[in-house]
């Protein structure tokens, strides 16, 4: 489960989200697996947070 700096296109505040593009999905994923994570393990879900930067506005 990824956190991104980007708000949810469908976010309650209507702030304007941005298109997660394939590039992005797959940096994630490499990411991900250099920090651990074993997509074929069970276990819980791993989780990538990738919000710094993100600042909310409300």
């Amino acid at each position: 489960m990824i956190t991104t700096d980007q708000p949810h296109p469908s976010n309650w505040l209507e702030i304007q989200g941005s298109t997660v593009l394939p590039t992005q999905v797959a940096d994630s994923i490499r990411t991900a697996l250099t920090n651990g994570w074993s997509p074929m393990s069970p276990g819980p879900p791993f989780l990538l947070d990738q919000s710094v930067g993100f600042v909310p506005s409300h």
